[in-house]
């Protein structure tokens, strides 16, 4: 596989960590989001933009609350 295609696919696993839902879900998935924001960025030559803390962790969240924010 060439650099070029596993940088690509390396964006899209951060495009989906980024996702809501996912990167706010908990403070885990959050610090996952944001190496994946560091490692695009080291490869890119480019300023990372981490992704700040939620007010609210959506699995502090009543199951509810979840599927209505989604809708």
């Amino acid at each position: 596989m060439k650099d070029q295609e596993l940088v690509e696919k390396l964006r899209g696993v951060k495009n989906v960590q980024c996702t809501h839902g996912n990167w706010d879900y908990d403070p885990y998935m959050r610090g996952m989001a944001n190496g994946l924001i560091l490692a695009v960025s080291v490869l890119d030559d480019t300023q990372p933009e981490y992704l700040d803390a939620p007010t609210q962790w959506l699995r502090d969240l009543p199951k509810s609350e979840v599927i209505a924010a989604e809708e």
